[in-house]
């Protein structure tokens, strides 16, 4: 066995097995740049390694995979946008090329997996889930928008419950995570060592995997209400989706009107147009669509307002622009998917 430990992300190998463990628990494992560029320049060694098979990805402490990205640092940087436009350009290099890795990939979902964090495990050709799975692109509550190729894996969801997700930023659990396609596999927290031990003595990765999957004995909030959500979330505009929610009696339908209301409505703007946007287009077409919406936002007020309020003065009370969802306009929506200067002229690369 080889180990090597270089900050915030330890690389353990057992036979053909690398295990990474993202390892920032302290911080839910939300990615650091370092981290991004370690994963990254780690991928090209592995990827021509003889001795390695396959990868596994994992976070530390318990609680997560990975909470996202590191906003609280792209908050302390907001002054400085040739720093914030290269972590985002690295992050999302990161994600093309583990999409991209030639080799099988297995993220443990087990915890909070959300924002960035979810970017990693997307990638993988396979995302295990367990009970205590947390899964989330919870952007617009913090101004932001469902980034890290959200898009390509939201609307491949049933229905429109990619859409849903995305304006709403609701975070499901592991059942839905497995109906909503964002999981492979159900795996009991307790048994995963057991299936990592069983990849190390050799077994096939696929069948490991279908031999520990467990179906889930329920169903999620999204499978129940499918119909409502295909109703209310295929309208043609956001303020159309929060009316329709809010003619329906459920006490569900009244739970995601008010978290809608709560949002940030130039969010839920962009993503609603992005998601429109987003069919079709292959995957890196929409991870260099989202380095262009991120840049742009890097050079707004509303994601440094939204990440003050939530994590920084704790005041969860931010002053969105536009306030509300009725008062946004295609004025403020669409001058953020105008390329800036400077963006990427050949997509990304390795």
């Amino acid at each position: 066995m080889s180990t090597n430990t270089e900050n915030e992300i330890l690389a353990c190998q057992q036979g053909s097995i690398l295990t990474v463990t993202l390892n920032r628990p302290a911080a839910l494992n939300a990615l650091s740049e370092d981290m991004i560029v370690q994963m990254r320049q780690g991928l090209d060694r592995w990827a021509v390694d003889p001795s390695v098979a396959l990868v596994v990805f994992r976070g530390a402490g318990g609680k997560a995979f990975c909470a996202g990205g590191d906003i609280k640092s792209t908050w302390a940087h907001r002054a400085d946008l040739t720093c914030n436009d290269r972590y985002f350009y690295n992050e999302y290099n990161l994600i093309r090329a583990l999409y991209y890795f030639p080799k099988p990939t297995i993220a443990l979902m087990d915890g909070i997996t959300m924002g960035g964090g979810y970017g990693v495990a997307g990638a993988c050709r396979f995302r295990v889930a367990t009970e205590n799975t947390k899964w989330a692109m919870p952007e617009t509550g913090i101004g932001f928008f469902p980034d890290v190729a959200a898009a390509y894996y939201l609307l491949r969801a049933p229905g429109s419950i990619g859409m849903c997700l995305a304006l709403t930023g609701m975070t499901i659990g592991p059942e839905d995570a497995l109906y909503g396609g964002f999981a492979s596999h159900y795996v009991y927290a307790a048994a995963l060592d057991d299936m990592m031990q069983a990849l190390h003595d050799g077994a096939d990765g696929v069948a490991a995997l279908a031999r520990f999957h467990k179906a889930p004995m329920i169903t999620g909030p999204l499978c129940q209400h499918q119909d409502l959500i295909d109703e209310c979330f295929s309208e043609d505009t956001p303020q159309a989706v929060l009316s329709a929610l809010s003619r329906q009696p459920s006490e569900w339908a009244q739970t995601m009107a008010a978290l809608l209301r709560s949002r940030s409505p130039l969010s839920i703007g962009v993503a609603f147009e992005r998601m429109k946007r987003a069919r079709g287009r292959s995957f890196d077409q929409i991870i260099e669509d989202d380095y262009v919406i991120a840049r742009r936002f890097m050079r707004g007020n509303e994601f440094f307002e939204g990440v003050r309020a939530v994590l920084v003065d704790k005041d969860k009370s931010p002053k969105w622009q536009p306030e509300t969802l009725e008062n946004l306009t295609e004025t403020d929506v669409l001058p953020l998917f105008e390329t800036l200067p400077g963006n990427l002229a050949n997509g990304f690369k390795g």
